[in-house]
């Protein structure tokens, strides 16, 4: 780990940052339970944008008045990781690291 960065328990999953030569990093969370930095490759950055992007919609949805699909801010985030782990099935996001 690099000392420009973070400790990756400080950061929420899915953050993604760039390291001092330019391979990019982010935060996912092991079998144990602990976030930990995994590389990350172009795929993953997508995934992060797309589930990133997904959540605030679906979010906003549940927060209007006329929300006719999602219901809870808890059932947004469920239907967010459930159409990126669709659209993006080898995303790391959607699945734990081994130990």
């Amino acid at each position: 780990m690099s000392k420009n960065l973070k400790p990756a328990s400080s950061l929420r999953i899915g953050h993604v940052t760039k390291k001092i030569k330019g391979t990019k990093q982010y935060v996912v969370k092991s079998k144990r339970g602990q976030h930990v930095w995994a590389p990350a490759t172009a795929n993953d950055v997508k995934c992060a944008k797309y589930l990133d992007s997904k959540i605030k919609k679906l979010t906003h949805e549940a927060k209007s008045k006329k929300a006719s699909r999602i219901k809870s801010h808890d059932q947004a985030i469920a239907v967010a990781y459930s159409m990126t782990k669709k659209k993006y099935p080898n995303c790391g996001l959607t699945q734990q690291l081994p130990e």
